[in-house]
């Protein structure tokens, strides 16, 4: 279990999954009040949740977040796996 709480992440890349964080086989990741910009990745260019991996997010910023495929804010493998209540979701 992970969570990250009122945090900013900006420009955070990775080749892979999840440009500032990833989650993957069971793990459970909460993340409240946090900002993602201009995160780069494979998939998820701010989060990606993979496996049997579950997240909670609540109450975060998204903004020009990319992915080379998939979701460029958040990416998962199975899309039940995260909760989503944003307060700036890209539509």
């Amino acid at each position: 279990v992970a969570l990250l709480q009122g945090c900013t992440f900006k420009g955070n890349s990775a080749k892979g999954r999840g440009g500032a964080s990833a989650a993957s086989d069971a793990s459970i990741l909460g993340v409240d009040g946090c900002t993602f910009s201009s995160g780069r990745a494979g998939s998820g260019g701010a989060l990606s949740v993979a496996g049997r991996a579950r997240a909670v997010v609540v109450g975060c910023t998204f903004k020009d977040n990319r992915a080379d495929q998939g979701e460029a804010d958040v990416a998962a493998e199975d899309p039940s796996a995260v909760s989503r209540e944003a307060r700036d979701w890209p539509k």
